[in-house]
């Protein structure tokens, strides 16, 4: 993200609360499914039903 600077001088770092890892090139935030013994990724996007997500509370989500 460039030199981390923005015009007012804070970090171009970003605070995300949860855990995110790297899947197929693209972060993703996840969670750890009890009920299916999974991991499951999350995604705001709705372009990602195309790639194995299902719409699920106005998230995406794939195990």
């Amino acid at each position: 993200m460039g030199d981390g600077k923005l015009n007012n001088g804070v970090s171009g770092k970003m605070l995300r609360k949860g855990e995110y890892t790297i899947y197929n090139g693209k972060e993703y935030r996840f969670i750890e499914s009890d009920l299916v013994e999974a991991i499951e990724l999350i995604s705001n996007d709705k372009n990602e039903m195309d790639n194995g997500f299902t719409y699920y509370k106005k998230i995406f989500t794939r195990k």
